[in-house]
């Protein structure tokens, strides 16, 4: 039995330190994930979506089947790269929906539900240069490419081809993008209750199923600062095989652009993007609740990149790195903040400090009710901390934040 321990130990050290390289035959495209909310002047944005088309191949798919409202959604977005200087005849919608939009009575959206073998359509997808997903409920989008036990459709093999060539990818459907997917989960129900892959269960419990699988191995969430859904990403990662553990939260009006050649990824926008690392993270297996330790925390802004492969971060060269060590620790704020949209009238939430030579701690408590849970931040001598002149408050680029949630519901 020791020797069985011991070689589980080893694999699982392995696992965490062999670095993510792209698969053979990997994508020669990129893949611009939004984190949702985009606005409409966040010209960095939309250019790196409109200018990372292939030469040979400037049109540009709309597919809005996320959206109940998908032939408004995609008119309207239709108009955005308009007004960034995309002619009109390089811009085609897609015609693929699952529900009729009621607001549009001269066209019943729902024939559109087979549409993903649909020739026509698909050629659609075959002479563009790029393809952007609209947001809304990223369930009605991967039941619509997706076939029974996880086969691509028609259109979707022609994404992926279009990828493998060097097209570009986007939108705000973030979630469907990854191989896993966070279908559906209060961010702090989450914590709570068992993993399910049953998309009919309504009681805020986190529900995981599978995406398009363009992006792989990491775990995508959107929303994710506004929506206080760091507990929900990272028990969404602790469910998924040791080398996959990997997380990546994405705010509003943020994005990052993926190359899929190299795996670098760079970040663009207004927000910060979260990159968490379970893959040394120890589970405390606990029927219906959330126990962990060891996970690592990166925080980025605009400007940023990070290698995909090894999850080293390079901070903009606007920023500096900062050494005085009570600087850093107050750099931990903004990781604590990501829980503050949980706050509410049912639901406390209680942070306490702790300072002690080189390191830093907070404690962060989260109640409601009988339910608790715990989130504790670290920074140490690892802990790296960068700041430019425009970085409002204690914002700037953070890494080596060790993190670790527990969670449970009292009796009484």
């Amino acid at each position: 039995m020791a020797l069985i321990r011991f070689v589980a130990l080893v694999g699982a050290l392995l696992a965490a330190c062999i670095p993510l390289n792209a698969p053979a035959g990997a994508d020669t495209g990129r893949v611009l994930i939004v984190g949702g909310a985009l606005s409409l002047d966040n010209e960095a944005v939309y250019r790196a979506f409109i200018d990372n088309r292939p030469a040979e191949a400037p049109n540009i798919a709309i597919i809005a089947a996320a959206s109940a409202d998908s032939a408004s959604r995609a008119a309207a977005f239709a108009g955005e790269l308009m007004f960034y200087g995309v002619s009109p005849e390089n811009i085609r919608v897609v015609h693929l929906a699952l529900t009729d939009d009621p607001d549009t009575p001269d066209v019943d959206e729902s024939e559109w539900a087979s549409n993903a073998d649909n020739a026509g359509e698909i050629a659609k997808i075959e002479n563009a240069g790029a393809i952007w997903f609209t947001g809304g409920d990223q369930l009605r989008l991967t039941q619509a490419l997706i076939r029974e036990r996880g086969a691509d459709s028609p259109m979707l093999a022609a994404i992926r081809a279009r990828l493998a060539s060097g097209a570009i990818i986007g939108g705000m459907s973030a979630a469907a993008m990854s191989r896993p997917m966070i279908a559906r989960g209060d961010a702090f129900g989450a914590l709570f209750g068992p993993v399910d892959d049953q998309l009919s269960a309504d009681d805020g419990r986190l529900i995981m199923t599978t995406g398009l699988r363009l992006f792989s191995p990491f775990t995508v969430d959107q929303h994710f600062g506004q929506r206080g859904r760091l507990g929900r990403l990272a028990r969404a990662i602790m469910e998924q095989p040791r080398a996959a553990r990997i997380g990546i939260g994405i705010d509003e009006d943020t994005a990052l652009l993926v190359n899929l050649a190299d795996y670098s990824a760079n970040v663009i926008g207004r927000g910060a993007l979260t990159l968490l690392d379970g893959r040394r993270a120890v589970p405390v297996r606990e029927e219906g609740a959330m126990q962990v330790t060891g996970l690592l925390l990166s925080r980025l802004h605009g400007g940023d990149s990070v290698n995909l492969s090894t999850l080293a971060v390079s901070a903009s060269p606007e920023r500096e790195a900062v050494r005085a060590r009570q600087t850093i620790s107050g750099g931990l704020w903004p990781s604590v903040e990501l829980l503050r949209p949980l706050e509410g009238e049912r639901r406390s939430l209680h942070v306490i400090e702790q300072r002690a030579g080189r390191s830093a701690r907070f404690e962060a408590m989260l109640a409601e009710g009988k339910r608790n849970a715990r989130f504790t931040f670290r920074a140490d001598r690892d802990t790296g901390y960068w700041r430019g002149p425009s970085d409002q408050g204690w914002n700037g680029t953070l890494t080596g934040v060790r993190v670790s949630i527990s969670s449970e519901t009292t009796a009484s």
